[in-house]
């Protein structure tokens, strides 16, 4: 079973969590609190665990703030963000500080579980549909862009389009008129700038 913890102030959300995982087979919650400090007293007793949800409107200190804490309490951990605020700078400061991933609060229960697990199975990083529009829009600005983010070349944003659109590396090779090798460069490349290791991975953030 994966260790989960879970930091978030409000109740209702926090009952309907422990509902939910309580009949998980992969995901047991080890810890709940409303407060980061708490979470950073807890790794004393046992700091390992898998994962934890994130909110960000925490009392005392934000989610946003406490993540440098946090990563350094719990290293090994899989920070999700998990929250109702849908802004820009806390996307990219969430990222830039830790979190692997950005959920808007309103995902199913499940669809939250099948995302954490992806991202302790197979290094998913777990992204609200909105969240990664903005990413893409990241992308597409450069004006607009985050020093954080690496901005993605006219020919790797096409190609992410392709990868999205669920054609192959041949039929992309085509429609780019450039070479397998070539297409297999560039996606080594989308690789690096966005953390990944696969495709599936990168169409899971792109996809709307």
């Amino acid at each position: 079973m994966y260790q989960l913890a879970i930091v978030e102030d409000d109740p209702n959300v926090v009952k309907s969590f422990r509902n939910h995982f309580d009949h998980s087979d992969k995901i047991n919650v080890v810890f709940e609190t409303n407060e980061v400090d708490r979470l950073v007293k807890f790794s004393k007793t046992n700091a390992n665990i898998d994962v934890i949800i994130l909110d960000l409107n925490l009392p005392y200190l934000s989610g946003i703030d406490g993540l440098p804490q946090i990563r350094k309490a719990f290293p090994q951990a899989r920070i999700v963000i998990h929250s109702i605020v849908l802004d820009n700078d806390r996307i990219f400061q969430a990222i830039s500080r830790g979190a692997i991933g950005y959920l808007v609060k309103g995902i199913s229960l499940q669809e939250l579980e099948d995302k954490l697990i992806d991202s302790i199975e197979e290094g998913g990083s777990p992204l609200s549909a909105s969240v990664a529009r903005r990413i893409v829009g990241y992308f597409q600005n450069p004006g607009k862009n985050h020093k954080e983010f690496e901005k993605m070349t006219e020919i790797e944003s096409k190609l992410v389009q392709f990868l999205v659109d669920g054609l192959t590396y041949n039929q992309i090779a085509s429609m780019m008129n450039i070479t397998i090798h070539g297409v297999r460069y560039h996606i080594m490349n989308i690789y690096k700038k966005l953390e990944v290791n696969t495709r599936h991975q990168i169409v899971s953030i792109f996809k709307k």
